[in-house]
């Protein structure tokens, strides 16, 4: 018979052995959660580290939805190919020069839009994968309700085609789309090169301007003409003209009744229901009266409003 003291060797020893392997198992699996955060702290930071680099601002610094639309375009391009990246960012630099307009607007939507497409066609990328990219850094720049359109930072708090946040605020939204996106967890359809800017229309594309009015105009009512000189964003003039004059505007002027010009304001951005809007650095009625809103076509032609009173609403 076995004795006493021998069991309870034989006991103990068994506990020693199942303590070691609870041990292991745990360690093994403490190691494992360690090493899979250790690998998302590193993906966040990858990620994060090269949307400030691509965007050349901090964390503490507002960015706009078009500004993270041009580098998250980069991100995903990075992605797949270093090459394809460097060669975009190279050409965004070139589109940003080139379609800066003479009050210094650079309309980034359009600049990060047609760098892609030149990607395209030195084949750094494919036109699916580009497509594919491009809706995916559209859906990713989101900042505000509005999911169709991306905004700059022009303008003030109020104006509904401003939408901004800060960089490490924007970077927690984005990652997280991202990783959902990487992770097949979200789907997001192509977008398609040919679209272009979708916050404000270039004056050089989209319109035909000889299918819209030229001459002197009447006052048309609401969703027309407007003339507002105190505007809620910041208490200066701000003149709408009707849609059919998207995408078809150089400038528009303000002359004097006996045609000496006041002022002149290059086009820049849309309104959110698509008119053409100008912002000016007065209010209204420091322009006087019996004025003209002259407003320059792409093609050389004029079109033109009578304002008798510049303190009152005309539309």
């Amino acid at each position: 018979m076995e004795s006493t003291t021998s069991s309870i060797r034989k006991a103990l020893s068994s506990d020693s052995l199942t303590a070691n392997n609870t041990s292991n198992t745990n360690s093994t699996e403490q190691n494992n959660n360690t090493d899979k955060t250790t690998d998302s702290t590193a993906g966040n930071s990858d990620f994060s580290d090269y949307m400030l680099k691509a965007l050349s601002v901090t964390e503490g610094q507002d960015v706009s939805e078009e500004e993270l639309f041009a580098g998250l375009i980069s991100q995903r391009l990075n992605a797949k190919s270093d090459e394809a990246a460097e060669y975009y960012q190279g050409e965004l630099a070139k589109f940003k020069t080139s379609l800066a307009r003479s009050d210094g607007y650079v309309p980034v939507e359009d600049a990060a839009n047609e760098a892609l497409k030149s990607a395209v066609e030195a084949g750094k990328i494919s036109k699916e994968e580009a497509e594919q990219i491009k809706g995916e850094a559209f859906a990713a720049a989101q900042l505000d309700d509005n999911k169709d359109a991306l905004y700059d930072n022009r303008g003030s708090a109020e104006d509904p085609t401003i939408a901004v946040s800060k960089m490490e605020a924007a970077l927690l939204s984005m990652r997280t789309l991202v990783e959902q996106i990487e992770s097949g967890e979200v789907k997001i359809d192509p977008r398609s090169l040919d679209l272009g800017s979708t916050g404000g229309s270039s004056s050089t594309s989209g319109g035909d301007p000889a299918k819209a009015p030229t001459g002197a105009q009447q006052m048309d009512g609401a969703g027309g003409f407007v003339w507002k000189p105190v505007s809620e964003s910041n208490g200066k003039l701000a003149v709408l003209l009707p849609e059919s004059f998207n995408g078809v505007l150089d400038h528009i002027e303000i002359m004097s009744a006996d045609g000496m010009e006041l002022t002149s304001v290059d086009y820049t951005k849309d309104y959110d229901d698509g008119r053409p809007l100008f912002r000016f650095d007065k209010a209204g009625e420091e322009y006087g009266d019996n004025i003209k809103v002259v407003a320059y076509k792409t093609d050389g032609e004029t079109v033109s409003w009578d304002i008798s009173n510049g303190a009152v609403r005309h539309d």
